[in-house]
């Protein structure tokens, strides 16, 4: 009886320091997330609404027009925003990652680099 008892206090010890780990990463993640978003360039109050997380097509849509715009002037600051969004959402399996897949595929995509040197 007593072992059952001090084994279920360790597996409740367990599971709070894993809880506390998962919290402390998600927090560190939603930090770099948001250093790495104060670095883009300042964007119009018409574009800065579509910069989100897109939770459906039509938003994935929004925000592919907006990093359309500014890939051109600002390629690696819109593929490292793209980059660090896409790991965030499939490290913590929320649901968006889907869209910024199809996203890309119309917004960077291959064809375009192998264009040029043909």
């Amino acid at each position: 009886h007593y072992f059952i008892q001090s084994n279920l206090r360790m597996t409740s010890n367990n599971d709070r320091r894993s809880l506390v780990i998962l919290a402390a990463v998600f927090g560190f993640a939603i930090l770099t997330l948001s250093i790495i978003y104060s670095y883009l360039p300042d964007l119009p109050s018409e574009h800065q609404k579509h910069i989100k997380l897109p939770m459906d097509i039509e938003d994935a849509q929004n925000l592919g027009d907006v990093l359309s715009i500014y890939k051109e002037t600002h390629y690696y600051s819109v593929m490292g925003v793209y980059f660090a969004t896409y790991i965030f959402l499939q490290t913590f399996a929320i649901p968006g990652s889907i869209f910024l897949s199809i996203l890309s595929g119309f917004k960077f995509y291959l064809y375009s680099n192998f264009h040029h040197d043909l």
